[in-house]
């Protein structure tokens, strides 16, 4: 038998998925600050929970980058910050 609620929940991952690369593209278009992963983490979480959502693991926001770097997303393009 087939869940009826299946399109429903991919639906939600697909708005959580979406909503975490509206806010990191908008975390990451910032020319003036330079973000480590975990302040991307709490960044993202911070706005998450700001909008009703739960928050994420770095793991999580760890592959919403590679995502974003692929050929698959937007080939988003990030250089490290040298010293």
């Amino acid at each position: 038998m087939t869940d009826p609620m299946k399109n429903c929940r991919e639906v939600g991952k697909t708005m959580d998925a979406w909503s975490r690369f509206l806010i990191l593209d908008e975390l990451l278009r910032n020319r003036n600050k330079y973000y480590l992963l975990n302040e991307l983490v709490d960044k993202v979480n911070d706005a998450l929970e700001e909008y009703g959502y739960e928050p994420v693991s770095k793991r999580t926001i760890q592959e919403d980058l590679k995502f974003m770097k692929s050929d698959r997303g937007w080939r988003i393009e990030l250089r490290p910050r040298l010293y």
